[in-house]
Order: C-alpha cells, then sequence, then structure tokens
C-alpha cells in the first residue's frame, strides 16, 4: 500500500502500479478539455455548414435581371408600354408623365415621382394584386392611397413593397404586382403598372424598370 509523505500527499504510483488519485484527476481533466475542443470544433463545422446550405437553399431565389436604360416608354408586344429611367439619386425625386412616356419637370404633369426604390403618386395608388398586365381590368369601385410620410419624407404606402428583400443576397425582386395609379390632374384615367426591377445593365442599382397601360376609370 502507498505511504503518505510528511505532508500527507501521496506518491504518483505505488509498487503495485496503481495510479494515484491526483494523476487521475489529471487525466479526467485533460480528457475533459478534448470534449471541449471536439464540441468547439464541430460547432464551427455545423454553423459553416449551415451556412452554406442558407445560401444555397435558405433564401428566395433572385435571378434579377438589369435592362439597358430607356427613358422613353416604347410599346411592346403585349400592347404595353415599357420604360428604364436613372432613380439612382439619394436625394433627387424624378418625375415621370404616363401620357407622355419619359421624364418630365415636376409639376402638374408628373403622375408618379421616384428615388430609387421609393414612389410618390400624386393622384393616388392601389394594389390590384398578381394578375397579367394584359388582362387586368380596374375594378368598379377602387380605394386610393394618398401618399404620406415614410422616414421623414413622402411615398406611397401602397407602393413601399413592391418588391421582395434578400437577406441572402441583399437583392430586391419584384412582386409583381399590378398597381393602378391615378394620374395628376385628371379623376378619370389611371395607368396600370407593373414594376419589373430595380437593376441597370450591364451593372448598376437604383434603375426603375416598369410597363404599363392607360384605361380609363369606370
Amino acid at each position: 500500500m502507498a505511504q503518505a509523505t510528511k505532508n500527507g500527499s501521496v506518491p504518483a504510483s505505488s509498487g503495485d502500479g496503481r495510479v494515484s488519485g491526483d494523476t487521475a484527476q489529471q487525466s479526467d481533466a485533460k480528457d475533459g478539455q478534448r470534449l471541449v475542443h471536439i464540441g468547439v470544433a464541430t460547432m464551427v463545422i455545423a454553423c459553416a455548414a449551415s451556412l452554406f446550405v442558407g445560401y444555397q437553399v435558405g433564401g428566395p431565389v433572385i435571378n434579377e435581371v438589369g435592362y439597358p436604360l430607356a427613358p422613353k416608354a416604347t410599346l411592346q408586344d403585349d400592347g404595353a408600354m415599357q420604360v428604364t429611367i436613372n432613380t439612382s439619386d439619394n436625394v433627387l425625386w424624378i418625375p415621370f408623365s404616363f401620357e407622355l412616356g419619359q421624364q418630365v419637370p415636376d409639376g402638374p404633369a408628373a403622375d408618379i415621382l421616384i428615388r430609387r426604390h421609393y414612389w410618390q403618386a400624386p393622384g393616388g395608388a392601389a394594389s390590384l394584386g398578381v394578375q397579367p398586365l394584359k388582362d387586368t381590368e380596374a375594378p368598379a369601385e377602387i380605394e386610393w392611397v394618398e401618399d404620406g410620410l415614410t422616414d421623414g419624407f413622402s411615398a406611397n404606402p401602397v407602393l413601399l413593397r413592391w418588391y421582395s428583400y434578400s437577406y441572402w443576397t441583399h437583392l430586391l425582386q419584384s412582386k409583381h404586382e399590378i398597381y393602378a395609379i391615378r394620374l395628376r390632374g385628371d379623376d378619370t384615367r389611371a395607368a396600370l403598372v407593373r414594376i419589373e426591377s430595380y437593376y441597370c445593365a450591364p451593372e448598376g442599382t437604383g434603375c426603375s424598370t416598369f410597363r404599363y397601360r392607360l384605361i380609363d376609370l369606370p
């Protein structure tokens, strides 16, 4: 049997090969440290794998098309007009006339004003949901929503969320909803609008591409 020393401790091992209590505790501590290291490494690998999978399948798949600038609206095969204008300035609002199909000075002719992804509709706007633009008809009664204060400036609440935002890719993708936007100063006419993209070609953000049809209101 192992003999205690004068200070009461037991030597590391006895003559019969048995390990002392202190040595066993040190061994247990080392085993515990190894388990902690293994656990941390496993967590790091799991987090990296989840991020990789998230980038692959976690967010919405967004393949946004960039359009070349075309500031004058052109007639498309389906009878709609399409235009791409530069609205990338952080301060300036770009006024646009549906009837003229182009940017105009701010004033009575401006049916909408756009600044990056924000839209103003002085005559009011309403969402008509997702449907083909060529088949969309204005309902007999429309609840027009006017512009209001948003983050300290005026914008139309209906047009605030025309897009889906991906936290994985940080891209904006149009929901392709149809919006009825009443012409400024004319309660009898409106434009049915579908926003196509926020991106410019070959590369860039802050462009507004949209298609529209002019209609007479019932």
